[in-house]
C-alpha cells in the first residue's frame, strides 16, 4: 500500500487505536468500505477486531517477542496486499490465522537458520563421532512446518483446534461445515501429518500435539504500541526488512490434495542459496599443495610408483567453448572435504586443480582423501568470457575422458540499497549455488505453478558449493554496485548478500537478458494471501536491511543423574544457539546468548555413558535483569543398543536414520510420547540409548543413496516384522506385504521404513546388539518400445521402486525396477506424454532379462463443463486424478501443459492410461472446481475415446 493510501492514518493514530467500530458491520463489509472509499477506518477496526487472534497464533510458534511482532505486522500488511484480489467471506479471521501461522512459521525457520550452522559446529567440535539425537526444539519445528504443508482441508481444522482451542462445533461453524466433517478432517489431518513426520524420522506423539495447545498464547488484545506500528507500516509502506522477508515468504506448501503438489521448490532451490553456501564458507587453499592461481602448473604427467595408484584418482579431458572449439587457460576446480558429513562452515573448501593446455586438454589428480562418501563430488571448469561449467563424478565408477564444455554468460549486474534508500556501499556478493536446465521456460513455466517436485522433466543440474574462489566477486561500489560474471546463460543462481552491518539473505536471479521479473510475479499462480517468491533477472535493485544489534544473557544451572543425583560430566547443553560442556561437577555456562521470553535448553548426555537427553522449557522472568537464569536438568538412565545397518545382499553397511518406538505392553514411565532419534554412518554403525523394556528399532535409507534423473530413488523392499516378531506385534491395517502396528503411542506404519526388529531391553542389563538388514529384493532392466517395436525414450515411470512416490523421467529406452517381491507384484506404469503413449505392466521380479514393455496409444476423455446454473465453464484447467497405481502420475502432473475448457465449457483430455481409474478435478483462477457428484472413471481401450457428457461442478469446499 502506497503513502497516499493510508496518510491520514498518521495524523490520527491515537483516535484510531481506541476505535471498535461498527459490530453489525462484517469483515467483509468492513474491506469494500476501505476498497471502494479507502476508508482507513475500516482497516483499523479489521486490524483491532482480529488482533488477539493473530497474536495467538503467532505465539504458538515463536517464542522471541521480536518474532512475534514482526509476524503479526507481516500478517495484516498481506491482508494489506490481498484485499482487492481475494474473494471473502463474512468473516476473515479463519484466512488471518492461518496466514499468521505461515508465516510465523517462516520466523522461525529463518531464526533457526541464523543459529543452526554455529550450534552444529560447536557440537561437532565436542562430540565429533557422536550422531545427535532429534532435539524436542527441532521436533516441535518439523511439526509445524509439515502441519503448514497440509492441505487447507486438513490445516485449517487442525489449526484452529490444536492451536486455536476452538471445539469442534465452533470450527465446523467457522469453516461452513458439518461437526461430523470437522472430525473425518481431523482424523484424517493428523493420519497425514503422522505419515510425514514419520517420513522425516519423528513420530507424531500425544506430548507433540499437546506442544501445540500448551503453546503459549495471546489472551488479551495486542499492546496499542503494536497496533500503532502495524498501523503506521501500512500508512507508509515502510518497514524493516525482517518483516519483507516475511511477506515474501509467506508461501504455501500445499496446494490441494489430488490437484496440486504445492511449493517445496523453495526447498530445493535452498539448497542452492542456504545448505550449499554459509554452511561451508571456503577457505584458501594450501599454497603447499595446490596450484598457484597465478603460476598455473603444466599438465605433465607425474611420475608416481604404481602403489599410489591406490590413493590417486586420476581425471583427463578436455574444456569446450559453446562453439565446441578447445578452452586454453580454464581453471579446473574440485571440492575438499574436511568431514564426511557438511556441518560446520569450514567443511568445504573448493580448490583450483589443474589447467587446461593450448589444446582444452587437461589432467587433474585427486587424492582419494578428497572423496568423502556421501558428499556431491563435482568437477568445475571456468574461463574467463564463459559461464561455468561441471560434471558429477560417480567415485563408485570413476569416469574415462570426459568433456566439460562452457556456455555464453550473461553478466549478472545488481545495486543494493538500505531500507532509508542510500546505497549500501562495501557489502560482499557471493554466488552460493547455480541451476542449470535442458529448458529454463520449463523451469519457469512449473516454478510459476509452485510445484513441488519442478526438476521432474526439467533436466534441473544443481551446483550445491560455495563458489567464492571459483568467482571472485569484488564488494559493492560507493553507489551500492556489484557485477558478477561466470554464472553462464539460462541459469538459476542463488547471490548470498552478507556484511557486518547488514543481515544476510539471498537473491534467486535467472540469468536470462529479457527476463521480465516483475511480469513473471505477476502471472505467476498463488493461494490467496499468498506471495510470489523473490526472483530477479540479470539487473535488478534489491533492499537489505541493517543487521540487528541482539541483547544477551547467560543461562547456568547443573546436570545430575535421575534417581542418585550424581553430576553429569561432559554432557552438551544448547539454548538459543549457545553450547556448553558440564564439568567435573556437572555444571555449565551458557554465555551471550539472544535474550528471549522463552528458552529451551536441550542437554545431550556424553557418548560414553548410557542416559537418554532431555529438554527443560524455562520462561524469563526478567528478560532485562543482568542476573544469569537457572536451569537444572535430570537425565534419565536407559540402556544401549548398539548395531549396524547392511544390505542383505552384499554385506556392506549403509548410511541411514534409526528410531525407536516403545510397544504398547512397555510400562517404562516416559515411554509414551518418548522420541528416540539417531544415524547410522556410513559404515552402516550405530549407538542409540533407549528405555527398558519392548520397543521396535526401524531404519530409514536417505534418498541420496540413488537417483535417476534428479529423481531420488529407494532401493529397498519396506520393513516386515519376520516370522518371530510377527508374534509379539499387533498389525492394524491388515495389508499384505506390510502395514502398521501399535505402538505405546499411537501407531507406525512400516511402508515409510526399510528394516525393523523387535528388541526387549531388561532394565538395567548389559547393552544390546541389535543389526537390521535392508532386502534389496529384486532389481529388473526393462526396455521400453513403442507401438511399432521401437525403442522409446523420454517416458516417464511410475512404480520405480515400492517406495519411491514419485514419477520418474526414463532418459534412455533402458532401465532397471528396484525392490521387486516375486510373492506381492508390482504393477509398474509407463506414460509418453508427448507421444500419448500409455502401458501398465505388472512386475514379479523373477522374470527373464530384460523385460519388454510396449507402449500402446492411450486413450481420450472428452466432454463438456457446467457451473450449477448450467452454464459452460470456459478456461479451466482440467486435472486427471488417478485412484489407485497412477497416483503417482497425478502427483507430477502439473508440470505438463494441461488442457483448458474451451468457451463453450469442452474439454479433451489425450494421454489417459488404460486401466488406471481416475476421477477429474478443475482450477479456474484461483478457484478449486469438483464435480457435484463424485464420479469414478474407467478410461476405454487403448487408442479409444470416451466422451463424459456434461458434468456440473462446484467450489471445492
Amino acid at each position: 500500500m502506497t503513502k497516499p493510501a493510508l496518510a491520514s492514518v498518521l495524523h490520527d493514530l491515537h483516535r484510531l487505536a481506541e476505535m471498535t467500530g461498527d459490530p453489525q458491520q462484517t469483515d467483509r463489509q468492513l474491506l469494500e468500505r476501505f476498497l471502494d472509499r479507502r476508508d482507513e477506518t475500516a482497516f483499523t477496526v479489521l486490524v483491532r477486531r482480529h488482533g488477539r487472534l493473530v497474536l495467538s497464533a503467532c505465539r504458538r510458534v515463536l517464542a522471541d517477542e521480536a518474532d512475534i511482532e514482526d509476524a503479526f505486522q507481516a500478517t495484516f500488511l498481506v491482508l494489506l496486499r490481498r484485499a482487492s484480489s481475494v474473494r471473502w467471506r463474512e468473516s476473515i479471521g479463519n484466512w488471518l490465522f492461518g496466514v499468521a501461522h505461515r508465516i510465523a512459521v517462516q520466523a522461525r525457520a529463518n531464526a533457526a537458520r541464523r543459529k543452526r550452522y554455529e550450534a552444529e559446529a560447536s557440537r561437532e567440535r565436542q562430540r565429533p563421532e557422536e550422531p545427535a539425537d532429534l532435539s524436542w526444539r527441532e521436533a516441535v519445528s518439523l511439526l509445524h512446518e509439515e502441519l503448514d504443508r497440509l492441505p487447507d482441508a486438513y490445516r485449517m481444522p487442525l489449526l484452529l483446534c490444536c492451536l486455536d482451542g476452538k471445539t469442534r462445533d465452533e470450527a465446523a461453524l467457522a469453516l461452513g461445515c458439518s461437526a461430523g466433517s470437522i472430525k473425518g478432517r481431523l482424523e484424517r489431518g493428523r493420519e497425514v501429518l503422522r505419515k510425514r513426520l514419520l517420513r522425516r524420522g519423528l513420530a507424531l506423539s500425544g506430548a507433540m500435539l499437546a506442544a501445540l495447545v500448551d503453546a503459549p498464547a495471546a489472551t488479551t488484545a495486542p499492546p496499542p504500541s503494536l497496533i500503532r506500528a502495524t498501523l503506521q507500516a501500512a500508512a507508509t509502506g515502510r518497514y524493516p526488512r525482517s518483516i519483507a522477508r516475511l511477506i515474501q515468504g509467506a508461501i504455501p506448501r500445499v496446494f490441494a490434495a489430488k490437484m496440486r503438489i504445492a511449493a517445496g521448490v523453495l526447498l530445493t532451490i535452498g539448497l542452492l542459496a542456504v545448505g550449499g553456501s554459509r554452511a561451508f564458507t571456503p577457505g584458501g587453499a594450501d599454497p603447499a599443495t595446490e596450484p598457484s592461481a597465478k603460476q598455473p602448473q603444466p599438465n605433465r604427467a607425474a611420475s608416481k610408483p604404481a602403489d599410489d595408484e591406490k590413493n590417486v584418482l586420476t581425471l583427463r579431458g578436455r574444456v569446450l567453448g559453446p562453439d565446441d572449439k578447445p578452452v586454453s587457460g580454464a581453471k579446473l576446480y574440485f571440492p575438499r572435504w574436511a568431514k564426511e558429513r557438511r556441518q560446520g562452515e569450514n567443511d568445504v573448501t573448493v580448490v583450483q586443480r589443474s589447467t587446461s593446455d593450448a589444446k582444452g586438454r587437461f589432467r587433474v589428480q585427486l587424492p582419494r582423501t578428497d572423496i568423502k562418501a556421501g558428499q556431491p563430488h563435482p568437477l568445475l571448469a571456468v574461463a574467463e568470457g564463459f559461464g561455468l561449467a561441471w560434471i558429477e563424478l560417480k567415485t563408485e565408477a570413476p569416469p574415462g575422458d570426459v568433456t566439460l564444455r562452457l556456455v555464453k554468460d550473461v553478466p549478472v549486474r545488481g545495486r543494493l540499497i538500505t531500507t532509508e534508500g542510500k546505497p549500501a556501499a562495501g557489502v560482499n556478493v557471493a554466488v552460493s549455488g547455480v541451476m542449470a536446465f535442458e529448458r529454463l521456460d520449463d523451469f519457469l513455466r512449473v516454478f510459476q505453478k509452485e510445484t513441488k517436485h519442478f526438476d521432474e522433466g526439467t533436466g534441473a543440474r544443481s551446483l550445491r558449493l560455495p563458489l567464492d574462489d571459483v568467482l571472485p566477486i569484488k564488494p559493492t561500489d560507493k553507489d551500492g554496485r556489484f557485477e558478477i560474471n561466470g554464472i553462464g546463460v539460462e541459469r538459476l543462481a542463488g547471490i548470498e548478500v552478507k556484511g557486518t552491518a547488514i543481515a544476510p539473505n539471498v537473491i534467486l536471479v535467472v540469468t536470462r537478458a529479457d527476463f521480465d521479473a516483475k511480469a513473471f510475479r505477476k502471472g505467476a499462480f498463488r493461494r490467496d494471501g499468498d506471495q510470489v517468491p523473490p526472483l530477479f533477472g540479470p539487473s535488478f535493485e534489491h533492499v537489505v536491511a541493517a543487521r540487528a544489534v541482539e541483547k544477551t544473557r547467560a543461562i547456568e544451572g547443573t546436570v545430575r543423574e535421575a534417581g542418585n543425583g550424581k553430576a553429569v560430566v561432559g554432557a552438551t547443553v544448547t539454548a538459543a544457539g549457545a553450547s556448553a560442556v558440564t564439568d567435573a561437577r556437572g555444571r555449565y555456562r551458557l554465555v551471550e546468548i539472544r535474550k528471549l521470553s522463552e528458552y529451551v535448553v536441550y542437554i545431550t548426555a556424553p557418548k560414553e555413558m548410557p542416559l537418554i537427553g532431555c529438554s527443560v522449557r524455562v520462561k524469563a522472568a526478567d528478560t532485562s535483569g543482568a542476573e544469569p537464569m537457572k536451569v537444572d536438568a535430570e537425565l534419565m538412565r536407559g540402556v544401549v543398543v548398539t548395531g549396524r545397518v547392511y544390505d542383505k545382499a552384499t554385506g556392506k553397511g549403509v548410511r541411514s536414520s534409526i528410531s525407536y518406538a516403545a510397544l504398547r505392553e512397555n510400562k517404562t514411565p516416559k515411554a509414551e510420547g518418548l522420541t528416540l532419534y539417531t544415524f547410522a554412518d556410513e559404515y552402516g554403525r550405530f549407538r542409540l540409548v533407549t528405555v527398558p523394556g519392548p520397543g521396535v528399532v526401524l531404519a530409514s535409507v536417505p534418498g541420496t543413496l540413488l537417483k535417476i534423473e534428479g529423481v531420488p530413488i529407494y532401493p529397498y523392499k519396506p520393513a516386515a516384522f519376520d516370522a518371530a516378531d510377527r508374534t509379539r506385534i499387533k498389525m492394524v491395517d491388515g495389508k499384505t506385504p506390510y502395514g502398521a502396528f501399535r505402538t505405546a503411542d499411537g501407531t507406525v506404519d512400516l511402508d515409510l521404513f526399510s528394516s525393523c526388529k523387535v528388541l526387549d531391553v531388561k532394565d538395567g542389563g548389559a547393552p544390546v546388539s541389535c543389526d537390521l538388514a535392508l532386502d534389496p529384493g529384486k532389481t529388473l532392466t526393462v526396455e521400453l518400445h513403442d507401438a511399432e517395436g521401437k525403442p522409446l525414450t523420454g517416458a516417464v515411470v511410475a512404480g520405480v521402486s515400492a517406495q519411491t512416490l514419485r514419477v520418474v523421467p526414463f532418459k534412455t529406452a533402458t532401465s532397471r525396477i528396484y525392490a521387486l517381491d516375486p510373492d506381492h507384484p508390482r504393477p509398474v506404469v509407463v506414460l509418453h506424454i508427448e507421444r500419448k503413449l500409455a502401458a501398465v505392466v505388472t512386475l514379479r521380479g523373477d522374470e527373464k532379462e530384460p523385460v519388454t514393455v510396449k507402449l500402446r496409444p492411450a486413450a481420450t476423455l472428452t466432454g463438456r463443463v457446467l457451473d450449477a446454473d448450467g452454464q459452460p465453464v470456459a478456461g479451466a484447467e482440467v486435472h486427471t486424478l488417478y485412484t489407485s497405481t497412477g497416483r503417482e502420475l497425478t502427483k507430477s502432473q502439473s508440470r505438463w501443459n494441461l488442457p483448458r475448457t474451451d468457451k463453450e465449457g469442452r474439454f479433451r483430455l489425450e494421454g489417459i492410461v488404460p486401466g488406471l481409474s481416475l476421477e477429474l478435478g478443475f482450477v479456474k483462477g484461483r478457484q478449486m472446481l469438483v464435480p457435484q457428484t463424485r464420479r469414478e472413471i474407467k478410461p476405454p481401450e487403448s487408442g479409444k475415446t470416451l466422451d463424459l457428457g456434461d458434468m456440473r461442478i462446484k467450489p471445492r469446499p
